[in-house]
């Protein structure tokens, strides 16, 4: 519990100093060998140092890709200067196979960036505990101090007023939703702790499914992992679409509550 708490307060520390540098592994060349495909990586809001995503990369890694994490502060920047920068990134990848794989917060991200850019180099896009339809928390509290200080700027884009307006992703995307917590009483339905079951839901995507997880925990889950590489991969997560509460069109959250 105390390696935990560290670590959650490392990431806090990092997030409010705004740590932004981008890592990159690249696989060893080979003779004659194409170039790799490129996987991108975007966290949530916050961070844990070397733990955020730590299985994705890792994934990445072992089926040859060239992984970049691309790291941002939600707390420091908005929604339209995050998105700026990760398409700045993607630009240096221009004819170059390129997919994304977005914790939380970082689906809007790159639904804000769809929205301004346009990069057919992005093949794939998984979203993994994405708010798509707003947080109702959110909803609530956005006005409140406490949370503007959790949250910062990137917490007033998780509004459901604000969510619903970004752009669908033009590429092929999947969506993966975690439930089986219920520890959240502002969120619709089944929830991951943070995110609803159905405020996660785009009808659009080309499939959504639910992961028996904690929203803080879905990038690093085993089975998270596999089914991500493998709809980068062949445009199928491979699970059960009659897996716990895979809704086929879930309710659209209420934008009434304070949003």
């Amino acid at each position: 519990m105390g390696r935990l708490l560290r670590s959650a307060a490392l990431g806090l520390l990092l997030t409010l100093l705004g740590c932004t540098h981008t890592t990159i592994w690249r696989p060893p060349p080979s003779v004659g060998s194409e170039e790799p495909q490129v996987v991108v990586l975007v966290h949530a809001i916050w961070r844990w140092p070397g733990y955020s995503m730590r299985q994705l990369w890792q994934g990445g890694v072992e089926r040859g890709y060239e992984v970049v994490y691309f790291r941002y502060s939600g707390l420091r920047d908005g929604l339209e200067t995050n998105a700026m920068r990760l398409a700045e990134l993607l630009d240096s990848y221009r004819g170059r196979s390129v997919s994304l794989v977005t914790h939380s917060y970082g689906g809007l991200i790159a639904r804000r960036m769809f929205e301004r850019f346009d990069f057919p180099e992005v093949r794939r896009l998984v979203m993994i505990g994405t708010p798509n339809q707003g947080a109702t928390f959110a909803n609530r509290w956005s006005q409140s101090l406490p949370y503007q200080f959790m949250f910062g700027h990137g917490g007033t884009q998780l509004t459901t007023r604000e969510a619903q307006r970004l752009a669908v992703p033009p590429c092929d995307f999947g969506i993966l939703a975690g439930s089986g917590s219920g520890i959240n009483p502002y969120a619709l339905g089944d929830n991951d702790g943070v995110v609803g079951v159905t405020e996660a839901y785009l009808p659009e995507a080309q499939e959504f499914r639910v992961i028996d997880a904690r929203h803080e925990a879905l990038p690093n889950d085993p089975g998270v992992v596999q089914a991500v590489y493998r709809f980068l991969e062949t445009g199928t997560f491979g699970l059960d679409p009659g897996g716990p509460a895979s809704p086929e069109a879930p309710a659209t959250p209420s934008p009434s509550i304070g949003g």
